[in-house]
């Protein structure tokens, strides 16, 4: 039997508060369920199918990724929406429609200002 993909999306947020990234996307998706995890694992969390896991990387971003949720259909509209609720920068790779390739450096910079290519290394 053929199992369908679950949809995923990921943005990198430049926020301290991983706690008000995961109150933001309960908003919109329900109550999330904290799941146990060893001490060298990123802030896992369910809600419903979604699966949700905060991890901080190296030059202080906070990575944000979903998988099991259709709500937002691509990584830049979810960097959309944390934009909008925390007002912090998200950086995510572009959407198609851009013509980036794909395997590239290049980044969306998503900030209250607005929106833009970079590279992000």
């Amino acid at each position: 039997m053929h199992r369908p993909v679950a949809h995923e999306v990921e943005v990198y947020a430049f926020t301290d508060d991983a706690a008000a990234v995961a109150l933001a996307l309960a908003r919109e998706l329900g109550p999330w369920q904290t799941v146990p995890a060893p001490l060298d694992e990123p802030g896992r969390y369910e809600a419903g199918g979604a699966v949700l896991l905060l991890q901080r990387s190296q030059d202080g971003s906070l990575s944000v990724w979903l998988r099991g949720s259709d709500h937002w259909p691509t990584s830049a509209a979810l960097g959309r929406y944390l934009v909008h609720a925390l007002g912090c920068e998200v950086r995510c790779e572009p959407e198609p429609a851009h013509g980036v390739d794909p395997h590239s450096n290049v980044f969306l910079r998503i900030t209250p200002a607005g929106e833009g290519f970079i590279t992000w290394e």
